[in-house]
């Protein structure tokens, strides 16, 4: 499937280097954005109703930011330049993403955010290792977020505020996830999108530190099994999508339980099977089935699977 809007002026901006891209190709940031969010999207059919039966509604709508903005950071000139065989860039590039999470403006809720910047912040790193190596310096002078966020150049900034704001909404739409209860927010106009990355930068990305470590923190002393298990979820897809993104892996299986197939592709007929295969497959909810080997327990657990289906 091809986007309806492509940030050609951003081709130049790389995710991965040739040795890492599809085919031996370098890949630019938008087309593995694209391939995160494609991704996604599978795993959302997969399991529509997940946010509902966790708790957690706004579920796709914060994985589809989250995603859309999590590799931001790889915009800075010292990424850029490592990926074209320059120096290893000594930083995360997860933390950079977060100056732009305000990008976003008023119409995400503070809940909303707090679960992008939790998203973002921990799709490669565990919490310790940020707050090990992000922790805000007592010396101005050694404030490296600062220094790395210096190297977004005005125009790369610009580039990245058009492809948010042209092209989001399209993809959005392309993929299908206004469905999945994802929808577009009141962007901050652009020169002043610019100016806070610019000139306060540094400070946004320590507040949103000091909001995902608030987070941890109270998920260490809650027990509240709901927010557990909502905050793995969002994780998960995003580090799942993200790495079989890069991996280049191809769609998903879509499985198809029908009966009467099932029992073509194994060369049966009805008026052969066992009694219990029968019983099984007629079965709504779950059910208990004890039988020899040779019994067909596997043909009656994909009959079984079927009628549920």
């Amino acid at each position: 499937m091809e986007a309806s809007a492509w940030p050609d002026w951003l081709d130049h901006v790389w995710a991965k280097s040739p040795e890492q891209g599809e085919g031996g190709q370098a890949e630019s940031l938008a087309q593995h954005t694209w391939y995160v969010l494609q991704r996604l999207r599978e795993f959302i059919q997969l399991r529509p109703n997940l946010p509902d039966q966790l708790g957690v509604p706004r579920l796709w709508h914060v994985l589809f930011w989250a995603a859309f903005l999590h590799d931001f950071g790889k915009a800075a000139e010292g990424f850029q330049a490592w990926l074209r065989g320059g120096p290893r860039w000594p930083h995360r590039h997860e933390v950079f993403s977060l100056a732009f999470i305000d990008w976003l403006g008023d119409g995400v809720s503070e809940d909303d955010r707090q679960w992008v910047v939790a998203a973002i912040a921990s799709h490669h790193k565990e919490a310790r290792d940020i707050r090990r190596l992000y922790s805000p310096p007592d010396d101005p002078d050694d404030d490296q977020v600062a220094r790395c966020m210096a190297e977004f150049d005005e125009t790369t900034l610009r580039g990245l505020w058009r492809w948010l704001t042209e092209c989001a909404p399209a993809w959005a739409a392309d993929l299908g996830f206004a469905s999945a209860g994802v929808t577009v927010p009141a962007f901050l106009p652009e020169d002043e999108a610019i100016a806070q990355v610019q000139q306060l930068g540094a400070d946004h990305v320590y507040a949103h530190l000091k909001a995902y470590r608030r987070l941890v923190r109270t998920l260490n002393r809650s027990q509240e099994r709901g927010l557990t298990i909502g905050t793995l979820a969002l994780r998960g897809h995003l580090l799942n999508a993200d790495h079989s993104a890069s991996a280049h892996a191809g769609a998903l299986p879509r499985p198809h339980f029908d009966a009467n197939a099932i029992l073509t592709s194994r060369n049966l007929t009805w008026d052969c099977l066992f009694q219990h295969q029968r019983d099984v497959a007629q079965i709504e909810g779950s059910a208990l089935l004890t039988a020899p080997t040779g019994s067909g327990k596997t043909e009656a657990a994909l009959l079984w699977a079927a009628h549920q289906a």
